[in-house]
């Protein structure tokens, strides 16, 4: 008796097993494999109980390496932070238009005189469930609050996405500041940019000079 392919494709069952998330890392076993199931990265729960990526530790040291490297060429040599997020998992995808922060303002020393800000990323387009890199040039907007001598003020700021890592925010304080925060850091589409378009942020950094 020969089969028709559909009666065959009705036969086939599938069974498959993933790796645990890395958003259920508190349930994995030490020496478990975990998988970022957005970014497609694996970690590792150690025999110590730490989850570990070796291709998140590459990324991040070359990223830092990078963003040492703008910072000393545009002349911002005071300290540089790795920025780290309570509720927001990086390596992670972000929407155009939505703030990079959500919920999460970045708190600025009151001393800071100039602000510099990195951010590691990749732009993808969707093609047929496959991703392919791509550069476009849409905008970035930041925007900082600033209370100083008990008023609150903004600075804001709109470069382009290819050139926002090499320039520096000065924040011109004159009187006493109480509070900087980063509120907004915004992506916005280019024009060739299309619905299957999207980012991975990998890293972001800020440098303050004092």
């Amino acid at each position: 008796m020969i089969m028709s392919n559909q009666a065959l494709s009705e036969l086939i069952q599938r069974f498959a097993i993933s790796a645990l998330s890395r958003e259920r890392k508190a349930e994995a076993l030490n020496e478990e494999i975990l998988v970022g199931k957005y970014s497609g990265e694996f970690y590792i729960k150690t025999k110590e109980g730490i989850v570990l990526s070796a291709d998140i530790m590459n990324r991040a040291k070359a990223a830092t390496n990078e963003a040492v490297r703008i910072a000393e060429l545009v002349g911002m040599t005071g300290d540089i932070y790795h920025v780290d997020f309570e509720n927001i998992v990086l390596p992670g995808f972000v929407d155009y238009d939505d703030n990079i922060l959500q919920q999460e303002p970045i708190n600025i020393p009151v001393d800071a005189k100039e602000l510099l800000i990195h951010l590691d990323l990749d732009e993808y387009n969707i093609l047929n469930g496959d991703p392919q890199l791509i550069h476009s040039d849409g905008n970035v907007k930041i925007l900082i609050e600033i209370v100083e001598d008990g008023i609150t003020r903004y600075v804001r700021v709109d470069k382009d996405l290819s050139s926002i890592n090499f320039n520096k925010i000065p924040l011109e304080l004159k009187g006493k500041v109480s509070s900087i925060k980063i509120m907004n850091i915004t992506i916005g589409k280019a024009a060739n940019i299309g619905a299957n378009n999207t980012i991975l942020l990998h890293n972001l950094f800020v440098t303050i000079n004092h």
